[in-house]
């Protein structure tokens, strides 16, 4: 009899102790960090906030950010050599090697190089609009403002710029 209930006890321990190691592997298995944005805007203030959620990959608001900040990249002058580098690295990563794109940026710093332009002046760019001309096109506009290294400010220009999509490589 005691038999019977040693083994009875054998089977129940075990299943228990079976049911706490999958339950341990469950547990262990879920993330352990919940991503949770907060957005601001330029006077700090919350605009939005909530937990991140997966964004799919063709999702216009990436495809805006990217020409955004594409074109912040490629109209600012920078005084700091390795800031307006990195700029230009930005520029060429977002476009396809030989593309149209491509060969019309590359023969604008041929004409007009940025590291060039830094030794007399400053270039900053306020992108203050961005439309979506049609599923494939947007429409850009932007002011550039120069500050020359004597320190004197003239707004360059307000320029609009039509882009196809295979000219952004995301999305």
């Amino acid at each position: 009899m005691w038999r019977a209930q040693l083994r009875l006890l054998a089977v129940t321990t075990s299943a228990v102790a079976l049911v706490a190691v999958l339950g341990l592997i469950v547990i262990g298995t879920k993330p352990k960090v919940i991503p949770y944005i907060v957005a601001v805007d330029n006077l700090g203030k919350v605009v939005s906030q909530g937990t991140a959620v997966q964004a799919s990959v063709a999702d216009d608001r990436l495809k805006r950010a990217a020409l955004w900040s594409w074109v912040q990249d490629w109209r600012m002058v920078s005084s700091d050599a390795t800031v307006e580098k990195n700029a230009v690295e930005r520029v060429y990563a977002e476009i396809g090697n030989g593309t149209p794109a491509a060969i019309k940026i590359s023969d604008g710093y041929r004409d007009g190089s940025p590291l060039k332009l830094a030794q007399t002046e400053t270039v900053s760019v306020d992108v203050r609009a961005l439309y979506a001309s049609s599923k494939d096109s947007y429409e850009v506009e932007w002011t550039e403002t120069a500050f020359d290294l004597r320190v004197s400010i003239s707004v360059l220009k307000t320029t609009r710029v039509s882009s196809q999509s295979p000219f952004i490589r995301r999305g």
